[in-house]
């Protein structure tokens, strides 16, 4: 225990007689012996505690929620600022009579002092109330919620906070990246993920997963037997090994992947510890509770605020820019933007994602105001992985819509989810139902290139895919085989009176939009030559009009 004697005994002389005479000791005892038993005494401790104003008597309050003890940076910024005088200043400005901050008031009667102490990211220097001043302190009130000097982080969230609920569906986002996976893996490159709204996320943060998920190799390469183990993994082995990659893996950034945020420098954060204060926010909640998001937030710049920064006062060091207009973040009046865009990001992604929060709205469309543990939480924040209960069985078959489209439901197999992307291309998404896909030549050409053998696809989609046409297999089968495809061209039919008026449009300007000749008094022409097409056919001497649907009939 850090005593009053130890905080004595580490002062000069000059301040062990300020403390006296604050405390209206006369004659002062400047030993420290002496001082601290004259100090330790039930009735002045309490004549002291009367007389402290009120900023004073929080600080001391506050200190005792945390278990007597606080991030030195962060009491200082609350209740600072705490002069750094040399004896003789000292004296002539007299701080113990004129304090100019809470802190100056207790530090000035030593009922607080400054100790490193040891945390779980190091030593870190801490305001601390002497141990037995603390006992004869009247602050008996009840330690916060969760472990000894643990804060609360946030309020429960307001009724209508939470009155759209956004349960976390975990195999959704496996089914996303599976999207992600196969696209990839077809050629497609990292520019233009087809990922939905609700799962954006910059390019170098997956890539950072699916390497410590052991997907891809140092150089960005997939690795093929990888793949197909987390493929086909029963839905727990997946989830789990998806979340505890995000947990530990230092190669998957969060800070970096806020998109309106650039870095400069070669200054380095470490995400593994970030996140493990996460991990220890959200283990001291209540199960079962909606929890108001930005209250939390609140929470955590009011009592953590340094979690990802090197030391507790640093807010400088880390070169960032603002992306909309190149400004500097630096310093803790743009934490909200950084380390409070962190927390946010957290929660309202990876943490909903991958099945440790539910996130709930005011509106049916509107941000994420409330979160609140999922059932499977206190078991994942535990590092047990999940159990099958509760989980959706990965048995649905994709379906034929018609049209080119396929339809791959949320609890569809992973592994045909995987194979159906690699063969079409990436459609819209229904939260609910779940993907779609269309057919289209360009797919199947980068499936043939890939080596898929027509006659097993043909098969497998059959096996597969529910309602799926015959004839549709073949027409895949023989785009495989490396068949020219049917063309199906935009564009406007120019109908000509004799095939002179054909000859003359091909003499003039407006030649250079005609697309395709179809016949001696027919032709196909671009969408934006009509008006040019019309002009010309007046200049050669034929009358021209415009018929459209869309348009009433018009002519130059």
């Amino acid at each position: 225990m850090l005593t009053l004697l130890a905080r004595l005994r580490q002062a000069d002389s000059d301040f062990r007689a300020l403390v006296a005479e604050a405390w209206g000791l006369q004659p002062p005892p400047l030993d420290p012996e002496a001082l601290a038993a004259a100090l330790l005494d039930a009735s002045r401790v309490l004549a002291m505690w009367e007389a402290l104003p009120g900023p004073a008597q929080a600080a001391l309050a506050a200190l005792h929620r945390r278990g007597d003890k606080m991030p030195w940076a962060l009491f200082e910024r609350r209740y600072g600022p705490l002069r750094d005088l040399p004896p003789a200043r000292r004296r002539a400005e007299a701080p113990h009579l004129h304090p100019q901050s809470p802190a100056e008031w207790l530090w000035y009667r030593a009922l607080i002092g400054r100790a490193f102490l040891e945390t779980p990211q190091g030593l870190v220097e801490h305001a601390y109330i002497p141990g037995d001043v603390a006992l004869l302190l009247p602050l008996p009130g009840p330690r916060s919620r969760g472990e000894a000097g643990e804060p609360t982080w946030g309020h429960p969230a307001s009724e209508g906070a939470y009155a759209h609920p956004r349960p976390a569906r975990p195999w959704v986002t496996l089914q996303v990246w599976v999207r992600a996976l196969a696209w990839v893996r077809s050629g497609r490159g990292w520019e233009a993920l087809p990922l939905p709204p609700g799962w954006r996320v910059a390019a170098a943060w997956l890539r950072g997963l699916w390497r410590a998920l052991g997907l891809l190799d140092a150089q960005g390469q997939l690795q093929r037997q990888a793949v197909g183990q987390w493929l086909t993994a029963p839905l727990p082995q997946a989830w789990w090994d998806a979340l505890q990659a995000w947990r530990t893996a230092p190669q998957v950034n969060d800070l970096r992947a806020l998109p309106h945020l650039r870095f400069e420098g070669p200054w380095e954060n470490d995400p593994v510890a970030a996140r493990a204060r996460l991990w220890a926010w959200l283990r001291a909640l209540p199960p079962h509770t909606w929890w108001d998001l930005e209250a939390f937030v609140a929470a955590v710049r009011e009592n953590e605020p340094h979690f990802q920064r090197p030391a507790p006062q640093d807010f400088s060091s880390w070169y960032i820019r603002r992306a909309a207009d190149g400004a500097y973040l630096q310093g803790f009046e743009h934490w909200d933007e950084v380390d409070g865009a962190l927390v946010r990001f957290w929660l309202t992604g990876p943490a909903h994602w991958l099945g440790l929060v539910d996130l709930a709205a005011g509106e049916p469309d509107g941000p994420a105001t409330a979160f609140r543990l999922t059932t499977w939480a206190p078991a994942l924040l535990d590092d047990r992985a999940p159990e099958a209960a509760g989980l959706p069985a990965e048995e649905a078959r994709p379906r034929w819509l018609g049209r080119g489209l396929v339809e791959v439901p949320w609890t569809a197999p992973r592994a045909v989810h995987y194979q159906i992307a690699r063969l079409t291309h990436p459609q819209g998404w229904n939260p609910t139902a779940g993907l779609t896909y269309r057919l289209t030549a360009e797919a199947l050409r980068r499936a043939r290139e890939q080596g898929l053998q027509p006659a097993a696809v043909q098969r497998w989609l059959a096996a597969h895919v529910e309602a799926w046409p015959p004839a549709v297999g073949q027409a895949v089968a023989r785009a495989l085989q490396g068949q020219p495809a049917a063309r199906v061209q935009v564009g406007w039919v120019v109908l000509l009176p004799a095939p002179q008026a054909l000859a003359a449009l091909q003499r003039s300007p407006a030649a250079r939009h005609v697309l395709r000749v179809l016949g001696p008094t027919a032709a196909l022409i671009e969408p934006q030559g009509r008006e040019a097409v019309l002009e010309a056919l007046w200049l050669a001497g034929f009358p021209a009009e415009l018929l459209s649907p869309e348009e009433p009939s018009n002519s130059v």
